[in-house]
């Protein structure tokens, strides 16, 4: 189970590989995380979230170089961008909104001198995993318990473990029926 100095230990880590990528990188700087309540920030599941959010990020925008990081506390993905900071941080936060799941990632965005960009469209911040109330406004009122939040964050994921099997199917059942279209005209 992660203690309090892994999860501070992290972040002093996450905070130190973005400064140096931000400094070796003359773009806009997108960085992906898993926004996980609870003591579990990595699993299988959670990684299979994080590459969706790498696959989303990969087809909206043209990727310079990245950087790809697994920690007992999450996986963090850093990708410098050739494309203006406010744009990049629309589209993010467009991405964050794509589906129940996604709510999970949280991308980051700073210009080509290392400046936090927020978004014009959400300057106020996210909403709880429970309710409509900004995140920040329910974790300093402690509206919810830590089971709630946690459940709510796992049933996240179970859509997108749903949505993944469905794909899997439907693409399975495509390729058979080309296979026996292919077996048909032989």
């Amino acid at each position: 189970m992660l203690t309090l100095e892994d999860m501070l230990a992290a972040k002093e880590e996450r905070a130190n590989r973005r400064e140096a990528f931000l400094k070796s990188e003359p773009e806009t700087v997108l960085s992906l995380t898993i926004n996980m309540p609870g003591s579990v920030k990595d699993s299988p599941k959670i990684r299979a979230i994080f590459r969706d959010g790498i696959r989303q990020i990969e087809s909206s925008f043209f990727i310079v170089s990245s950087q790809i990081y697994y920690d007992i506390t999450g996986p963090q993905g850093l990708f410098s961008i050739s494309e203006n900071s406010q744009v990049v941080k629309e589209k993010a936060c467009e991405l964050e909104l794509l589906s129940s799941w996604s709510r999970l990632w949280d991308m980051d965005v700073y210009d080509s001198v290392g400046k936090p960009v927020s978004s014009a469209k959400r300057h106020q911040g996210r909403t709880c995993f429970l309710c409509s109330e900004l995140s920040t406004v329910c974790m300093r009122e402690q509206k919810h318990g830590i089971d709630e939040i946690v459940a709510a964050a796992q049933e996240l994921i179970w859509d997108f473990v749903a949505q993944s099997t469905r794909d899997i199917s439907m693409k399975a059942e495509q390729l058979g029926s080309l296979a026996l279209e292919g077996l048909l005209h032989e």
